[in-house]
């Protein structure tokens, strides 16, 4: 008995470890692009990206010592981009956003290859080196440009 007990613990202990959150928590909340248009709002792993107040795109992020990595899983298709795509406003996922390419008349020239690689350069990760201090968040590219964003 003590023998399953034992391995019931270690189970249970490689359960929780799996299930381990790679965030930084201090990264939670609403962080404004100093130049007041592009706003991020981060939430235990996921986040989304506004620009004006308008969505722009949302995903999984993770953290690992100062990086930061953004991987987007959906594109927000505004009103205007709808109506150019013929098609309905709101998320969309990888998938969706092949169908609604390969629809299109002005696509209509693209090979499947090129589509794909239109699709994968916007929900390509990004990795930044990130600092916090206090309500101010620094991201890093890594050609060396620089964001400060703002605790909202």
């Amino acid at each position: 008995m003590k023998k399953q007990s034992i391995i019931l613990a270690m189970i249970i202990v490689a359960i929780f470890a799996g299930c381990k959150n790679d965030v930084d928590d201090q990264l939670n909340g609403t962080w404004r692009l100093n130049n007041g248009y592009y706003e991020y709002i981060f939430h235990n792993g996921d986040f989304n990206i506004k620009n004006n107040d308008i969505d722009n795109g949302r995903g999984k992020y993770t953290t690992n010592g100062d990086k930061l990595t953004l991987t987007p899983t959906h594109i927000y298709i505004d009103e205007i981009d709808a109506e150019l795509y013929n098609t309905t406003v709101g998320w969309k996922t990888r998938s969706q956003l092949f169908t609604i390419f390969r629809g299109d008349k002005f696509l209509a020239g693209y090979t499947d290859e090129e589509l794909n690689a239109m699709i994968d350069e916007s929900l390509a990760p990004i990795t930044f080196t990130y600092t916090l201090n206090d309500n101010t968040l620094i991201l890093t590219y890594e050609d060396g440009f620089v964001d400060t964003l703002t605790r909202q």
